[in-house]
């Protein structure tokens, strides 16, 4: 499919390209920013084509500035760039913290599954409130059920962000149908 790109501040005709398949829905393609897949008019003496609320128009040249030729393309993501990304992103989401409450709480597996057995036992009344649930070295008074699910759900939320993060950068990589089936190993082994 052929997509079209234009300036980001003067709309001005940049050029076509191909657009890639998206690797989450067949038969749909990834349209990127400041693209269309409207075709542009064909040019004409003394006017530029200009991509302006939805629609191509020609408009006089000395009306519309002159897009640098560096802007026109982002810079090439390397293998080695999304190797980077997916490393940060693993680490962030393996055994990084997540703000509740004042605190920074680890969101690595042992905290989840900490969270999720004490929110289990909180609401079966196994667990007495109040208490003390410890969060990176740091005691969170729990008074409430709705309190241990905050927590819980605070890192919970920041896991999906790092698994959406990952999600968008294994999108990037070419031969990845199904991103969200692939663990940042996987990744690495099959595609990086």
């Amino acid at each position: 499919m052929q997509i079209y790109h234009y300036h980001p501040d003067t709309g001005a005709y940049l050029g076509r390209a191909e657009a890639d398949p998206s690797p989450m829905e067949p038969g749909a393609y990834l349209i990127p920013a400041n693209a269309t897949t409207l075709a542009p008019p064909s040019p004409e003496e003394g006017l530029r084509r200009v991509f302006v609320e939805g629609a191509w128009q020609q408009l006089d040249e000395a009306d519309v500035p002159v897009a640098d030729a560096g802007e026109a393309a982002p810079p090439e993501v390397t293998h080695d760039d999304l190797r980077a990304r997916l490393g940060e992103i693993h680490a962030a989401y393996g055994n990084g913290t997540t703000h509740h409450r004042g605190l920074d709480i680890s969101i690595d597996v042992e905290a989840r599954v900490n969270a999720r057995g004490v929110l289990d036992e909180v609401k079966a009344g196994t667990q007495p409130l109040p208490f003390q649930w410890f969060a990176g070295g740091q005691a969170i008074d729990v008074t409430t059920v709705a309190e241990m699910q905050a927590i819980h759900d605070a890192i919970y939320a920041a896991l999906r962000r790092g698994f959406t993060a990952k999600g968008k950068v294994l999108a990037a990589i070419p031969n990845i149908s199904q991103p969200a089936d692939y663990d940042v190993a996987a990744a690495f082994r099959a595609h990086l």
